[in-house]
């Protein structure tokens, strides 16, 4: 498929709609993690599911026009949920008991074991980290991949 083709408005619709994948990998997560016999090696999930984002970005990018459009496109609905957890979680001070407050809080699952990592440690010198910090950090971990992923597949394609 030649490069103008995959830049129109389907390509773009298909790039947000692959940004709805980290929802499918909580929803993966959480069972895992409800299973008795589990390993409880959440590290490594975390790291496998950024390293096929990262792999998703750098196979999805000449969807778009720029490694940044890219980028943006398949953080549209992060975004989102990263704007519902702050309302959430900062303004109402608790989550949604329905299936939209469950559905905020599994989309970054995947990337909280490496995101909470950074927070626990802020937490111990500022005397506590809200959990909406870890969803901040998981939302930038996810968009540095992507960066690095697209942006690698842009400079690759120039210099063929």
């Amino acid at each position: 498929m030649k490069q103008s083709k995959a830049n129109g408005a389907g390509g773009k619709i298909l790039l947000a709609a692959l940004g709805t994948l980290p929802m499918a990998g909580g929803w993966l997560m959480n069972w895992y993690m409800m299973q008795e016999d589990s390993l409880r090696r959440f590290d490594l999930i975390s790291a496998g599911f950024l390293l096929l984002w990262g792999l998703l970005a750098f196979t999805a990018c000449p969807w778009a026009k720029s490694a940044k459009e890219a980028v943006l496109l398949l953080h549209a609905v992060a975004a989102l949920d990263l704007l519902l957890l702050a309302v959430q979680e900062i303004v109402l001070g608790a989550y949604w008991s329905n299936s939209m407050g469950l559905w905020s809080q599994l989309f970054f699952l995947p990337v909280l074991p490496f995101a909470s990592t950074p927070t626990a440690w802020i937490g111990r010198i500022i005397g506590g980290a809200p959990l909406f910090l870890s969803y901040v950090i998981a939302f930038t971990l996810m968009v540095l991949i992507a960066w690095a992923g697209s942006s690698l597949r842009k400079r690759m394609g120039k210099s063929r």
